[in-house]
């Protein structure tokens, strides 16, 4: 009896060695894919807050200019401003997934105090990059129509007449590690980004 324990000890211990390596084999797979999730979500949440930056400082620097004296002000702020400082993730851009668009509204009074629209500028699309000679990517129009900034601009009831700048870019971001049945799997790859900013400027003002 005491031998047959005995020889028992290393069965069971080869088994449970076994079993071991059977749930590292099953779970390293799951584990490996959560990694490269985490991974790819911390390239795209940096990508977007690089896009989000650059459409701010662009956004800022065309609050200067008089868009009245100033017709090139669309170009000042997207090649001058936007894309040089969103360069680090455009860098490699698909041109098709990649656009700029601006508009600029004029902020006046209703009969009843609440600011409204009374213009966009230079039409009702917005100005787009990809609409400028040489580029070949899909023209995008802005996602913002007149009535949706009026609905922003309900809140501000009694203010004075001003103007409004709206800076958004696009950007298709593919994922750093390719992973092929994710991507065909869930359509995911490439993930569109969509950053925009608005910005006062007083010397659109109607």
């Amino acid at each position: 009896m005491k031998d047959s324990g005995m020889r028992a000890g290393p069965r069971k211990f080869r088994y449970q060695r076994g079993q071991s390596f059977v749930e590292l084999a099953l779970f390293f797979p799951i584990i490996l894919l959560m990694l490269v999730i985490m991974i790819d979500a911390g390239f795209l949440m940096y990508h977007y807050l690089t896009l989000l930056d650059a459409t701010r400082e662009g956004a800022r620097y065309g609050a200067s200019i008089d868009p009245f004296l100033n017709p090139d002000i669309y170009e000042r702020i997207c090649n001058g401003i936007v894309m040089p400082l969103a360069q680090d993730v455009l860098i490699d851009a698909d041109p098709e997934g990649l656009d700029v668009v601006i508009s600029i509204f004029s902020v006046g009074t209703s009969g009843l105090g609440v600011p409204e629209v009374k213009a966009r500028y230079p039409d009702d699309d917005g100005w787009s990059l990809n609409n400028e000679g040489g580029r070949t990517g899909t023209i995008r129009t802005s996602v913002f129509s007149v009535a949706d900034v009026n609905t922003r601009l309900q809140g501000m009831p009694g203010s004075p007449d001003t103007g409004v700048l709206l800076v958004e870019i696009w950007f298709d971001d593919r994922t750093m590690i390719s992973v092929p049945f994710i991507s065909a799997a869930t359509s995911l790859d490439p993930i569109r980004l969509h950053a925009y900013t608005f910005m006062p400027i007083t010397k659109a003002t109607p």
